[in-house]
């Protein structure tokens, strides 16, 4: 029996590295030179779509996703695949345009899916903080050194805002907290954040950089089994300063969850006008 339809329709997009010429040479036959990216794109006009029908029945268990390749810089969480038996495993998977105009937000694609339960026990839904994905120094940006060709990870020494009131503790309702989400077995979370430069990404970014990013991985500070709707009542314990969850301690004994490193990213810098915003 069809439960519903849907329509999945393709958005468009940009092109930057491209030239004139095939790929086995360029104009009137000359050798095709390496790609640069172009300040003026080639544009994919968006429209083409396709129609499904989702249909009652079994759903078919995600296969296990492979260990992304070691982080440049290990976590303390990268050390552990799938966690302790009989907890809920966890993938981000992070993308991002090919290039990066330095005064504009970098549009951040993750994608955290939850691939069932470690022990092959029967997944169920879960609900999870993901503030611990926010928080300072899970995720990192890597620079090429010049002088050793080896890439180092690139620490933002911009100032940061903090709340009025750091030392208090805040009441937060899991069931309505924008804080919290619940994720069914095999279901993908998705959500775009904008990385600006100086905090995010280096600000003396060079055109034409390669520059890398990456989620080095984090542990969930509170999740338990079921939705947002069997927390509607329950209330947890924040600090004002990062909204660290504080209450109840050790997620009232629950197995940790671990989120590993992500899939490693990387974009060029096309544009600085750096100069021009500095000088004006």
């Amino acid at each position: 029996m069809i439960q519903c339809r849907g329509t999945s329709v393709w958005s468009g997009g940009e092109v930057h590295f491209w030239d004139w010429g095939t790929s086995k040479g360029g104009k009137e036959g000359s050798a095709l030179p390496e790609l640069i990216p172009k300040s003026t794109p080639i544009v994919l006009p968006g429209g083409a779509r396709c129609v499904f029908s989702l249909v009652e029945g079994h759903i078919p268990s995600l296969p296990l996703p492979r260990p992304w390749s070691p982080p440049i810089f290990d976590s303390g969480a990268s050390s552990e695949r799938y966690g302790t038996p009989g907890t809920p495993i966890l993938r981000l998977e992070l993308d991002v345009p090919a290039t990066w105009k330095v005064l504009e937000d970098l549009p951040l694609t993750l994608k955290l899916t939850y691939y069932g339960v470690s022990g092959g026990e029967s997944p169920r839904s879960i609900t999870f903080s993901i503030s611990d994905l926010d928080a300072w120094g899970v995720f990192s940006a890597y620079r090429r050194d010049h002088n050793t060709g080896e890439w180092d990870s690139w620490l933002s020494t911009a100032a940061l805002g903090y709340p009025a009131f750091p030392e208090d503790e805040i009441q937060c309702k899991v069931g309505t907290s924008a804080a919290f989400i619940t994720l069914r077995p095999y279901q993908t979370w998705s959500e775009v954040w904008g990385l600006a430069c100086e905090k995010y990404l280096p600000d003396d970014a060079l055109e034409g950089e390669v520059i890398r990013y990456r989620f080095t991985g984090c542990k969930l500070t509170w999740w338990n089994w079921g939705t947002k709707e069997d927390y509607k009542d329950t209330s947890i314990t924040v600090t004002g300063l990062g909204g660290a969850i504080i209450h109840p301690p050790n997620n009232d004994g629950r197995p940790e969850v671990v989120i590993p490193p992500s899939n490693l990213v990387e974009f060029t810098v096309v544009d600085r006008g750096w100069e021009v915003w500095r000088s004006s």
